[in-house]
């Protein structure tokens, strides 16, 4: 038997060993599958039951799974050491509008996408 664990790329490091050390305790005999992809795709599986569970962003249109909030994330703004910007000990939301952003497609983020796009008219480049 497996048990099917996803998380959303990068976050692996942050939750899998306390996870795995519960599920050890747990699940002994079980097989564990750890699966990193983003928060759509983790939420494709969860609902197709291809996943038993994920730690994803909240999706919406997903009948059928309960979200529990465990964190909430900081946005944060990224820039080179010579960016206008860069000497502040802090940055606001319309300190970076009209600034160009290079982030994740929007189909692999769209949680990421409406927060980016509350802030207001930015420019967005593919990494």
């Amino acid at each position: 038997m497996s048990f099917v664990l996803g998380f959303v790329t990068g976050y692996e490091f942050d939750w899998l060993p306390a996870v795995m050390r519960i599920l050890r305790d747990e699940l002994p005999s079980t097989e564990i599958v750890i699966l990193s992809l983003s928060s759509p795709d983790l939420a494709d599986g969860l609902m197709r039951g291809k996943i038993d569970l994920a730690f994803l962003r909240q999706e919406r249109n997903t009948p059928g799974i309960l979200f529990t909030r465990l964190v909430d994330e900081p946005m944060i703004a990224l820039m080179p050491a010579g960016h206008r910007l860069a000497a502040r000990e802090a940055v606001t939301a319309e300190d970076i509008a009209g600034e160009q952003l290079v982030g994740v497609p929007h189909d692999k983020s769209p949680v990421l996408k409406v927060m980016v796009s509350r802030i207001g008219e930015l420019k967005f480049a593919r990494a």
